[in-house]
């Protein structure tokens, strides 16, 4: 048992403010500690270089440095390793009218949301340390990804700037693909699902899905509402903004809701189940 385990520990029961501030660094520090056994460092860290295990290896595309972050991020392009392992399930790579600089400038209006809560702000600087630009089906739909074994990338739909897509949207993308991550960190310390095989009804894809998928969704929806409610009750927030953090409280509790008894699952730990009623109560 560690000090990590502990705070872990402490934090799954929390009923609010789940980003659980001051967490992130920890679980940063410690999945910095075994990604330098590969030469890996935040000097040098890139979604393809993980991949390959290889700290020089090409890191393709740009660097950012306006987009919020207080440092700069690697704007990380798919190379053939990438576009073989993500490619394949759906993530494409943008379209033409891909526009780096609007991205980076969108980017930043985000993070001012997010930072509304600082310990959300704080979780997404600890965790971002690349950002890989992926196509998006429409004006109306928002496609994030997360992987597990690239514990510092985040991959970010991007509209196109005549999309008018509000800041408000891509920041909850973006704190989405975060959480997902400080999750796994989460999980790799304490684990929290037997992984029995068990399937359960997920209100988000509308089929069953793994027990540990519907934890995921269930644990990220509930920060994003968690941060919304900072957002709605911010009085600098554009009325825009809080119309529509209002909307998507209500929308993510009606989705919950459709959730079946999930801290009562047999696939999931002591911890696993804490974390879940927690997460329902």
């Amino acid at each position: 048992m560690t000090a990590l385990h502990d705070r872990i520990r402490a934090a799954l029961p929390a009923r609010k403010a789940r980003w659980y501030d001051g967490l992130a660094p920890d679980l940063a520090a410690q999945a910095w500690s075994l990604l330098a056994r590969s030469n890996i460092e935040q000097a040098n860290y890139g979604a393809a270089r993980v991949l390959r295990n290889d700290p020089i290896a090409a890191r393709l595309g740009s660097l950012m440095h306006r987009a919020g972050f207080g440092r700069p991020m690697p704007l990380e392009r798919y190379d053939v390793v990438m576009l073989a392992r993500y490619g394949v399930i759906g993530l494409r790579e943008p379209r033409p009218h891909f526009d780096p600089i609007y991205l980076e400038a969108e980017l930043a209006h985000a993070m001012q949301l997010i930072d509304v809560v600082p310990g959300a702000g704080e979780a997404c600087r600890e965790l971002v340390w690349s950002i890989t630009p992926i196509d998006v089906e429409g004006l109306e739909y928002d496609t994030g990804y997360s992987d597990p074994a690239l514990p510092f990338s985040i991959f970010i739909g991007a509209h196109a700037a005549e999309d008018c897509v509000p800041a408000i949207r891509l920041a909850e993308c973006l704190l989405h693909e975060v959480m997902h991550l400080q999750l796994s960190l989460i999980e790799s310390s304490v684990p929290l699902v037997l992984g029995r095989g068990e399937q359960r009804y997920s209100p988000w894809q509308r089929r069953q899905r793994p027990t540990q998928g519907i934890l995921h969704g269930l644990y990220v929806f509930r920060v994003i509402q968690d941060w919304l409610r900072g957002v709605a009750n911010d009085p600098a927030r554009a009325k825009a903004d809080i119309q529509q953090a209002y909307v998507r409280i209500t929308q993510i509790e009606a989705e919950c809701s459709e959730l079946a008894n999930v801290a009562a699952s047999d696939n999931l730990t002591t911890d696993g189940r804490i974390l879940a009623a927690a997460l329902t109560g």
